[in-house]
């Protein structure tokens, strides 16, 4: 998913912790690699309540959707759902992930 953030440096990506706070490709990828370890494994179920905005220029996006999971921590199922909120930029041919 790394190849859909925005290859300019104005990206803006909040983690679930205040602390959390990304403005580097590395950086996500280092909070993406360290977040997945808490998990032995993720079931996702299909997305929903997806909504699409497109600007009239067809150069800038918002998505928001959201994904129920199971997830198993520590030997225990824990369900739960995911919301996502994002901003895209068309880059190229491209759509990439500005902020999130």
């Amino acid at each position: 998913m790394s190849e859909m953030l925005t290859k300019s440096s104005d990206l803006t990506f909040f983690g679930s912790d205040a602390a959390e706070v990304v403005r580097t490709r590395s950086e996500w990828e280092t909070l993406m690699r360290n977040d997945w370890q808490l998990f032995e494994t993720t079931r996702f179920g299909e997305p929903r309540n997806l909504a699409i905005q497109i600007s009239d220029n067809g150069k800038v996006g918002s998505i928001v959707y959201e994904v129920p999971d199971i997830s198993l921590v520590e030997g225990k199922n824990i369900e739960s759902l995911d919301r996502f909120a994002m901003t895209m930029r068309k880059e190229g041919d491209a759509w990439r992930i500005v902020q999130g």
